[in-house]
């Protein structure tokens, strides 16, 4: 139905503009630090990212210091 489909798509748009943020605060980091942080959390702390970790589980594989990472978002399960 209607519904559905807008539920679906509102919550793949909610997962890419957390990925996006994500991405611009690591980008952002390297801009300024020269380096890739190891973690998400390290965004979290320095570049105020914030993402509801009820809703979207943020998947951050650090590659090194000049490499990108690759950064994953998902959905997580509710009960």
């Amino acid at each position: 139905t209607g519904i559905k489909v807008y539920d679906r798509s509102s919550t793949e748009r909610g997962r890419k503009i957390v990925t996006d943020s994500v991405i611009r605060a690591a980008v952002q980091c390297y801009a300024l630090e020269g380096r890739y942080p190891e973690n998400a959390d390290y965004l979290r702390n320095h570049y105020g990212l914030s993402a509801n970790d009820e809703k979207y589980a943020i998947h951050y594989a650090y590659n090194g210091d000049n490499i990108m990472p690759d950064v994953t978002v998902t959905l997580r399960i509710q009960p």
